[in-house]
């Protein structure tokens, strides 16, 4: 890419739509945006529609007006008003690389499962949610590649790219949910059954359902926190006294809600409304002032490169900080309210989030502002009890040891590169999730948010129970 080719910085404030840019494709993404944020019955609405006009509206909501480009094409991404980080076309998983993303629009074909996972496991795709929906399309297009094979071959070749997808990424539970999702409903049609093509179908289904359970739910996650933030806005205008965090009225009248998070949670993280940042900008979309300061979340800068341009994207007034910065940006009174996103959840409301999210937390304690997690009832791990339940992920040092591949240190330092981190649950002042905002204690409501989503899997059918009880019998 020529230097006359390189993205423009990301502006706290936009300006004009740069040259080539589709304003009218602009203007319905906010529009529909506008729709979905509104309320959650009006997400239904939303959804019927796009389920009505699914070519049309999924050529005009998931794609960049690229769809009949050759796969692997690099383009600048200033000219794309919207991405989703995935998108079908046929058979072909076309996945964006958020490594690349937003200075190179780099969509990276994948044909089978198995360069799903490989996706997946190179960070191309990030986020739980994201990943999640990619892992199931991943088994969805094995499924329908196999759909001609002998049963015990297409049952062997599935169940193989589901293992492989499954322990892509180890942090996210939405991941391992997913998966199981869709060998469930590969019982449930019948695993051995001669008819490949029904597996095929059925799977292509359920990740269908998958993604658009995603959507909604999210949809309504932001729907509930949006009201929750206006009700904390009119609280510190009342000068309503929170009693748990003991500290003064945070939101003042003369400036707009100040919000701070960290990594990327927004629709590149989230399949298309996203969570934390998907609250951040429902709220501004909803007229409300608010100012959004994001931390750049090293290793990868997924603050810097993918938030910020989500919320240029929308227009929402933002502020690129360095990690270290948090304890001088909550000292100045700018904060009035923490939002974080989740990897997985404990039942006690630990919770593993990007690396930095710890220190985040301890830090807004001390300055008395609350921190609310963002997170869809996936991100629950039932059998996690506590923080001592939830695993570590570290990455290759190298990754951390460059930024666009440059090396940042003295040859022959050691590194560590965990990617996630544990914030313990007394540091949490809420969980919004699409069942409503939750608040402490958080045991029995995100166990009852966790078993609603486990009821979402299929029952498996005569002969997947016959293959549960001969496996369980083996072991």
């Amino acid at each position: 890419m020529t230097d006359d080719e390189k993205a423009p910085d990301i502006a706290p404030t936009p300006g004009p739509a740069p040259e080539g840019v589709d304003v009218g494709r602009r203007r319905f993404f906010r529009l529909l945006a506008a729709d979905v944020f509104q309320t959650a019955a009006q997400v239904v609405g939303v959804a019927s529609v796009l389920q009505r006009t699914s070519a049309e509206a999924a050529a005009s909501l998931l794609d960049d007006g690229s769809a009949a480009a050759p796969a692997a094409t690099v383009g600048p991404a200033p000219t794309i008003a919207h991405r989703s980080p995935f998108r079908m076309d046929d058979d072909r998983l076309l996945v964006l690389d958020q490594g690349r993303f937003p200075f190179e629009a780099v969509e990276i074909e994948c044909a089978t499962g198995a360069e799903a996972s490989r996706a997946i496991r190179e960070m191309a795709v990030r986020g739980g949610p994201a990943i999640a929906q990619v892992a199931a399309y991943g088994v969805a297009i094995t499924a329908s590649r196999v759909r001609e094979a002998k049963p015990y071959v297409r049952l062997a070749t599935i169940r193989g790219t589901a293992n492989s997808l499954a322990h892509a990424r180890v942090a996210p539970a939405a991941l391992r949910i997913a998966v199981d999702r869709m060998t469930a409903r590969m019982a449930a049609v019948g695993e051995l059954t001669d008819d490949g093509g029904a597996v095929a179908d059925a799977l292509r289904a359920e990740a269908d359902a998958i993604a658009m359970e995603a959507t909604l739910d999210h949809a309504r996650l932001v729907e509930a926190g949006r009201a929750a933030l206006a009700a904390l806005v009119a609280d510190a205008e009342r000068g309503v006294v929170d009693e748990a965090l003991a500290a003064e009225p945070t939101t003042p009248a003369d400036r707009p809600l100040g919000i701070l998070t960290l990594g990327s949670t927004g629709a590149l993280s989230g399949g298309q409304v996203g969570t934390a940042l998907g609250l951040a900008i429902a709220y501004a979309a909803a007229g409300r002032p608010v100012h959004v300061f994001v931390l750049e979340s090293r290793p990868d800068l997924d603050g810097a490169r993918l938030a910020a341009w989500e919320l240029a994207q929308s227009d929402v007034p933002h502020t690129i900080l360095v990690d270290a910065a948090i304890g001088w940006l909550l000292a100045r009174g700018e904060v009035d309210v923490v939002l974080v996103g989740a990897d997985r959840v404990a039942r006690d409301g630990s919770f593993l989030g990007h690396v930095g999210t710890l220190p985040l937390a301890l830090a807004a304690a001390s300055a008395h502002v609350p921190v609310w997690v963002c997170a869809p009832g996936t991100a629950i791990d039932p059998a996690a009890t506590d923080l001592a339940d939830l695993p570590e992920e570290t990455r290759p040092p190298i990754e951390a040891m460059r930024i666009h591949g440059s090396d940042i240190a003295a040859a022959g330092s050691a590194w560590r590169d965990p990617i996630v981190d544990v914030t313990p649950a007394d540091l949490v002042d809420a969980y919004v999730t699409e069942a409503g905002v939750i608040r402490a204690p958080f045991d029995d409501p995100l166990a009852a948010l966790a078993a609603a989503i486990a009821a979402r899997a299929p029952e498996p059918g005569p002969v997947g129970r016959a293959v549960v009880a001969a496996e369980m019998s083996l072991a």
